[in-house]
Formats: structure tokens, sequence, C-alpha cells
């Protein structure tokens, strides 16, 4: 995903309690089953990078802006990454935090 420019990301979700129109939300973590037909997401952007990733061993070889990216996933969502795929193969990988261990 190495790009430029800015990144959507869908940080966190909204329940509508109007019409669209009028669009007042309120963010949360956990609805009713009922509510989830009037869920919206609600993106934030964030900076992209240009540098390339593939061939990354460590976080500390990614661009700072695909750093401070996980940070904001790992928020958003309220668990750590484990794992950071940088290419198509299996040594293309990053393992934070083993996922089984």
């Amino acid at each position: 995903m190495d790009r430029g420019s800015l990144i959507s990301l869908a940080a966190s979700a909204a329940l509508l309690l109007a019409s669209p129109a009028h669009a007042a939300i309120e963010t949360y973590r956990l609805a009713p089953i009922e509510d989830y037909a009037k869920v919206v997401p609600v993106y934030e952007d964030v900076p992209g990078w240009s540098e390339s990733t593939i061939g990354a061993k460590s976080l500390s070889d990614l661009p700072q802006a695909a750093r401070d990216y996980i940070a904001k996933i790992e928020t958003a969502v309220g668990a750590p990454i484990d794992v950071i795929s940088t290419g198509p193969d299996r040594v293309e990988t990053i393992v934070l935090r083993h996922p089984f261990g």
C-alpha cells in the first residue's frame, strides 16, 4: 500500500439518529443488532507515504507515516497489530507479536 497523499481510514462508526439529510450521529462501539442498518463509517484522512515498504524487516524500517497509520488502526480497533505484510511473499512479513504465543 505504498502511496502518497492521503489514506481514508474508517476509524470509527456512527449510528444515524435521524435521516441522512440531518445526519445526527452518535459514535459508538456496540449497538443492538436492529440498529446495524443505520450504522455508517466515520472516515478520517491520514497522511500516506511514497517510500517503499517492500523488504522492511522491522517496524523501524517502515516510513514514519506507515508507522503512524498502523498506530491509528490499533487505536481505532482497540487491539494491537501483531503481523504486518509488506509484500506477497511469506518472507515479506513483520511479526511484532506472535499471534498464537
